[in-house]
């Protein structure tokens, strides 16, 4: 029901893209294969090709393929971008969206808002273990007049400016 894309890699870096259908065919019995070759084949990928003379990037899709060759209702990717190229994160931005439906939640940890702001519904953003804006996007972009990295960037400004003001303070007093 869970599908989960860490961020690193932990395949065996000499099974190839095949292989790792069969694996993940193996172990999940809501994995398509054909779903699978279809993202390949979408990504460009050498289905026979050793995962060790992969790009990062091209390792990179594979994991995403497998991983959203599921059919989970709760789909967690952490960075599923890292390491793609451009055209591979348009390519992942589509599969995203094309993954949409009411069964499904897709939650997508990662520092590039502005590489998905466009496919996602919903943004959380946290520090240290604490949630200090959630919403919308739409609203929240509306809202403030910004988009969502310009968000981030000015919140988390002005809580590493908050930080710097109580340390300084906290010198202070000694």
């Amino acid at each position: 029901r869970i599908a989960y894309m860490p961020t690193h890699s932990v395949y065996y870096r000499y099974m190839t893209p095949e292989d790792m259908g069969s694996f993940y065919e193996d172990f999940f019995p809501d994995f398509s294969r054909t779903e699978y070759r279809n993202m390949l084949n979408y990504f460009g990928l050498d289905a026979n090709q050793r995962l060790y003379n992969m790009s990062t990037g091209m390792v990179a899709k594979v994991r995403a393929a497998a991983t959203l060759s599921r059919n989970a209702g709760l789909i967690l990717l952490d960075e599923p971008l890292n390491g793609m190229d451009l055209l591979g994160q348009e390519q992942m931005r589509q599969i995203l969206l094309s993954l949409k439906r009411p069964d499904r939640s897709i939650i997508v940890a990662s520092h590039m808002f502005g590489q998905l702001e466009a496919v996602c519904d919903r943004v959380v953003m946290m520090n240290a273990g604490k949630v200090i804006l959630f919403g919308d996007i739409q609203e929240m972009t509306a809202q403030y007049g910004m988009s969502v990295s310009d968000l981030y960037c000015h919140t988390f400004a002005q809580i590493l400016q908050a930080q710097a003001q109580s340390q300084a303070m906290g010198g202070m007093k000694q």
